[in-house]
């Protein structure tokens, strides 16, 4: 996966994560805290990458707090000689026991399956996050308390100089399989980033279906135009945000429909 490693001021990056998640937090009845001083600066990151993961944790963390505080605490440290930049996430909700933490950052698994029922969502987020954060030396740490919150940590390198490959281990024999395959169970997934493309993959093939990945919107029309039509394996898309630009994108997409038989 490629990283576009640039020099970013923190505070815009802090104050544009809270502006997306401000009305969410509203609908939830909860607060929002920031503590950014001014004099927090630059680093030198993926910017894209790190604004996705600090909105992730925010938005987890508002999601499982009702009426209460979403606080989040950025500084510059020193560790081990160097600087670091954290980004702690700290909410009031309903917190996690030992045995929940255990779970956590495994691709598609929430702490508690219950969690699943009544809040939605798929553990993915969590687990590409911190792969980011790997990525670019860093990672995401967690303390939790039940019925009282959690505290999520991001620390990443001050200055990045180069970024570390994270390669995401393929099973041949998922750990979760169903007997019979699923029918209509070919998915093409169609992603600009190979580590949602891989993770999805996992999940889907985990779940019985028969999975493709392509990392570009042609690329993906390609597949798909080589991949028959009908029988057990009538074709399904996920298609992430952008995955085909420029001024082909509305043919293209319009492509993908025909192609796959569907209406988007």
């Amino acid at each position: 996966m490629d990283m576009h490693v640039e020099a970013f001021a923190i505070a815009p990056l802090v104050d544009d994560v809270i502006s997306t998640i401000s009305p969410a937090a509203a609908k939830n009845g909860n607060e929002i805290i920031v503590h950014c001083p001014p004099d927090v600066g630059e680093m030198h990151a993926d910017q894209t990458r790190i604004r996705q993961a600090l909105l992730n944790l925010v938005s987890n963390a508002n999601k499982f707090t009702e009426h209460g505080s979403v606080t989040v605490d950025v500084a510059r440290v020193m560790s081990k000689g160097s600087e670091e930049i954290t980004m702690a996430v700290r909410d009031t909700g309903i917190g996690m026991s030992c045995e929940q933490m255990g779970r956590l950052f495994q691709e598609f698994v929430q702490a508690d399956p219950s969690t699943t029922r009544r809040y939605g969502g798929t553990g993915l987020g969590l687990a590409i996050s911190r792969r980011f954060c790997q990525m670019m030396g860093g990672e995401i740490t967690v303390e939790s308390q039940l019925g009282k919150g959690s505290t999520f940590t991001i620390r990443l390198p001050a200055r990045i100089e180069s970024v570390q490959p994270a390669p995401l281990v393929r099973r041949v024999r998922p750990e979760r399989r169903s007997t019979k395959p699923v029918k209509g169970s070919l998915i093409l997934v169609i992603d600009d980033d190979q580590t949602v493309c891989e993770v999805m993959a996992r999940y889907l093939e985990r779940e019985g279906f028969v999975v493709r990945t392509a990392t570009g919107g042609r690329e993906g029309l390609e597949l798909g135009a080589r991949t028959p039509p009908g029988g057990d394996h009538a074709r399904h898309q996920y298609a992430g945000p952008g995955w085909l630009d420029g001024a082909g994108g509305a043919q293209g997409r319009s492509a993908a429909r025909r192609h796959s038989g569907g209406a988007g």
